[in-house]
């Protein structure tokens, strides 16, 4: 499951955009009283979504092309709009498919290649509002100062940070968590260019994980060595997957200069965005905590959405609530829900059904997993393949992408 720390808000861009050019329409009209109209409708986005679980992005349009990361099924990609020049033929899930190379941007900001027959295309609905109270000269203005940053200096961040402070020190809740935004845009881009900086890489080598690591607070110690120490005296953390180190902006750091500044519905999604930070679900293609807690986060983000409709995050919150969704609908590739060998349920995903079923009843996402679970019991001992059309059946059934 994708890093939820640094989910690039691409649907924010666009209504920041739409702002910026009904602001210039409307400019003969509001100059006199400075009054602001927000912009409330955005044009459906273009999105790619994985049809197939641990979904390789590689770096050139090849099948030989270096593997950047592996994503799980339903991951959402940004559409960049290029492909290759001819289609190839690829092996999926047993089957030869033909398809382009097409080119995505993944919600933390890498770019790379995917094969078209792995994804569909979707059309996403951006739900976000920005109030009237909100001053849009300031966030503009914060906008243009990140853009002189680099993200390729890990100071940028922390600059950041010390603006955000500047700008918006006696600024509304609106205009804190719209700023908000794009502080973590920003962050995004910096933890996109911190795979290739040298000093991880070389952490990547040599360091000792049962040292660098503290197993209490889980997460890896700042103080390991002089960069490690520069990087989090400017608001930035580490993290690593399969021998990897990248840099991320750190939640606590974060919290230090966000959090006495919005809503209470914002210090309940960053309350809940940091705790899954510091416990990521998935690792190496499998579940890395208990299905229990998977489905505890899947309702929390479920219920979140429905009550805060017009809340600036909501889309994010929304495609936390698939990935889980998806997480316990199929399971990973190292954690399947239903075994491929035996072709029966695993037995963690079957209690942790029972308990949606119990507890949950109205939720979206237990009448989905109710039904293919019904399938399933009507139908025992039938093959992955079968079950799979299923599982995909039911998953289109459901809007889940509109919850109003």
């Amino acid at each position: 499951m994708q890093n939820k720390y640094l989910n690039l808000l691409l649907s924010t861009t666009l209504l920041f955009a739409a702002c910026k050019k009904e602001d210039k329409q409307n400019a003969t009209e509001n100059n006199a009283t400075n009054v602001t109209t927000p912009s409330t409708q955005v044009a459906q986005k273009q999105m790619y979504r994985a049809m197939v679980d641990d979904l390789r992005i590689r770096e050139s349009a090849d099948l030989n092309g270096k593997v950047l990361t592996k994503v799980p099924i339903g991951t959402m990609f940004d559409d960049m709009k290029e492909k290759s020049a001819t289609e190839v033929e690829v092996e999926l899930q047993g089957e030869k498919k033909k398809g382009f190379w097409v080119k995505i941007r993944t919600i933390n900001g890498k770019t790379g290649w995917v094969h078209s027959a792995a994804v569909e295309l979707i059309s996403v609905v951006p739900h976000y509002q920005i109030a009237a109270d909100a001053d849009k000269a300031a966030v503009e203005k914060y906008s243009d100062f990140l853009a002189k940053l680099s993200p390729n200096e890990p100071e940028s961040f922390g600059k950041a940070l010390a603006e955000y402070d500047v700008i918006f020190k006696t600024a509304n809740a609106t205009t804190c968590e719209w700023a908000y935004t794009k502080l973590m845009e920003f962050g995004a881009n910096i933890e996109a260019q911190s795979w290739t900086w040298k000093e991880l890489q070389n952490l990547s080598e040599t360091a000792d994980f049962l040292k660098i690591y503290d197993t209490i607070k889980k997460s890896f110690k700042m103080d390991y060595n002089p960069y490690t120490k520069r990087l989090g005296a400017v608001g930035l953390m580490i993290d690593n997957t399969e021998g990897n180190f990248w840099a991320m902006p750190s939640p606590d750091a974060v919290e230090t200069h966000v959090l006495a500044k919005v809503s209470p519905t914002m210090k309940e999604y960053l309350a809940q965005n940091k705790k899954e930070v510091l416990n990521r679900s998935a690792e190496d293609g499998g579940l890395i905590i208990s299905c229990q807690e998977a489905a505890e986060r899947m309702i929390f983000w479920e219920n979140f959405a429905q009550k805060n409709p017009t809340f600036i995050l909501k889309n994010e919150a929304e495609n936390n609530f698939i990935d889980y969704l998806n997480t316990l609908m199929y399971g990973l590739s190292n954690t399947p829900a239903y075994e491929y060998e035996t072709n029966k349920l695993n037995s963690e995903y079957e209690n942790v059904y029972k308990w949606l079923f119990k507890n949950h009843p109205k939720s979206r996402a237990t009448a989905a997993i109710q039904e293919v679970y019904t399938f399933y019991q009507q139908n025992k001992g039938i093959k992955q393949e079968a079950l799979n059309k299923k599982q995909n059946e039911v998953m289109e059934k459901y809007p889940y992408l509109d919850f109003e």
